[in-house]
């Protein structure tokens, strides 16, 4: 059965891109960079390659030449433990270089994104002694004799929305104006780069708010078509991949030439596929002729 769960760490590494694309040509990103010979990975590298210009955005004030970014899921916490785990990525970082002290400690930073303030952990923290202080709206520096890295806490439903619309797009509960603005936001990028990460982003806050989106579309049709004009490549990739599988699927079964029925199989059959996806049923039956009828039959057999 295939897999349901929305996948956000890789919508992350394309928010993260995007709030930092005016430093783009000063940085390199490493999703899930191998920390060592074994399978353990950071969820995302940012190397400055320079490690002298300030970044721009405010995520990016704190970071050096090596940055670590882990980033927790809207339904994930993190504790003492997992902060450690955290601490402990830096540290194998520290000493995977090729040559001794190569990744120097004063040049790698720490951050963990979160969408909600961990407030125990940081007063678990503030009792041991460490110093916790907020330069910037929804960013929290950790500081204090037992810090070894800089370390950041973004807290995504704190950022201003305006000046972070892509990583406080990671949420399940998004609002309308909110879904608004995410459209707008995509809708302005112009590069390739920053329209494919866009789509990443976006695919997932849609699944992950489908209805505040089924809502927007009935209500603000303007931004329906906005919505579906900026889908399109994602829907029509995700079709062919459809069309790909069913149709493998049905040439196994089928040796005689393709009948009407076999036509109406993959089209119910890549029907079904898009509404797991939570593509809307208007997109369903422009892309594979069902009539609404057809489809909500279909839904409801699901």
């Amino acid at each position: 059965m295939e897999d349901k769960r929305i996948q956000w760490h890789p919508a992350f590494c394309s928010a993260v891109r995007l709030e930092l694309a005016d430093n783009r040509e000063d940085l390199e990103f490493h999703n899930e960079y191998n920390l060592n010979s074994k399978p353990l990975q950071a969820d995302l590298l940012v190397i400055h390659k320079q490690g002298q210009d300030e970044i721009k955005n405010a995520i990016g004030k704190i970071f050096r030449k090596h940055n670590i970014m882990e980033y927790k899921a809207p339904k994930d916490g993190i504790n003492i433990d997992s902060y450690f785990k955290t601490i402990a990525y830096a540290c194998l970082y520290k000493a995977g270089g090729k040559e001794v002290n190569e990744r120097m400690q004063s040049e790698i930073t720490i951050s963990i994104v979160q969408e909600r303030k961990p407030q125990k952990l940081f007063t678990m923290l503030k009792s041991e002694g460490y110093v916790i202080s907020n330069p910037y709206k929804g960013i929290y520096y950790i500081s204090g004799t037992f810090v070894l890295f800089p370390t950041q806490f973004i807290i995504s439903k704190e950022l201003d929305k305006e000046q972070h619309v892509w990583l406080t797009a990671l949420t399940e509960e998004m609002i309308g104006q909110d879904a608004q603005l995410l459209i707008k936001s995509t809708n302005n990028l112009s590069g390739k780069e920053d329209k494919d990460n866009a789509d990443s982003l976006l695919n997932v806050a849609i699944r992950a708010n489908a209805d505040t989106f089924a809502i927007l579309r009935r209500e603000a049709p303007e931004m329906c078509e906005a919505l579906e004009e900026l889908m399109q490549p994602v829907i029509a990739e995700k079709l062919k991949k459809r069309e790909e599988e069913v149709t493998q699927q049905v040439t196994q079964q089928v040796t005689q030439r393709v009948t009407q029925q076999v036509t109406t199989q993959v089209s119910n059959t890549i029907a079904v596929k898009l509404l797991e996806d939570n593509m809307p049923i208007e997109l369903i039956m422009k892309y594979t002729g069902l009539t609404i009828k057809e489809i909500e039959k279909l839904k409801d057999s699901i």
